[in-house]
C-alpha cells in the first residue's frame, strides 16, 4: 500500500531529523556486550594513521544544541501534530517510529508544552493502551 509505505517514510524522516548521530549510535550499542566507544577502538587498530585521520574529517559533527534546535523549530511548525496524524491507522511499525520521534522530541523541555497541545501525550497513551503491544512498542515507551 502506497499510503503506508509513504506514512513510514515520513515517520523515519521527523524520527531522525530529532536525534544525533552520536544518540543513535549509543542506542544501538545499548544492549549489547561492547560499548560504542570500544567499538571505536577496535576499528581503529586496523586503521593506519592516514585512515583515522580521513575518519576524523570526516565524522558527523551534530552537537546537542543543533539537535535542540531542530526539535524547537519543529515543534513550532506543528511536526507533533503532523505526527499524531500520522499514527491514525497506521502500520504498528510506523507507529513505533512516530513514537520513537515523539520521545526523542521530548528531550528539550521547552516543546514539552506543545507536545501535550498538539495531542502527543493523548496519542502515545492511545499507542501504549493499544491492543497487545508488541516486544518492541513496549521497549519504545519505557
Amino acid at each position: 500500500d502506497g499510503d503506508s509505505v509513504s506514512s513510514y517514510a515520513i515517520a523515519s524522516i521527523f524520527s531522525s531529523l530529532v536525534v544525533s548521530v552520536e544518540t543513535l549510535k549509543k542506542e544501538a550499542f545499548a544492549e549489547k556486550e561492547i560499548s560504542a566507544e570500544q567499538y571505536d577502538e577496535l576499528q581503529n587498530l586496523g586503521k593506519t594513521e592516514e585512515e583515522k585521520e580521513l575518519a576524523k574529517k570526516e565524522q558527523d559533527n551534530d552537537p546537542p544544541e543543533a539537535v535542540h534546535n531542530r526539535i524547537r523549530k519543529l515543534a513550532s511548525s506543528n511536526v507533533p501534530r503532523a505526527m499524531v496524524k500520522l499514527m491514525e491507522g497506521a502500520s504498528e511499525h510506523t507507529q513505533e517510529l512516530l513514537v520513537v520521534g515523539m520521545t526523542r522530541m521530548a528531550i528539550e523541555e521547552s516543546v514539552r508544552g506543545l507536545m501535550v497541545q498538539q495531542g502527543v501525550l493523548t496519542a502515545c497513551i492511545k499507542f501504549e493502551n493499544g491492543d497487545n503491544p508488541s516486544e518492541t512498542a513496549k521497549k519504545t515507551l519505557r
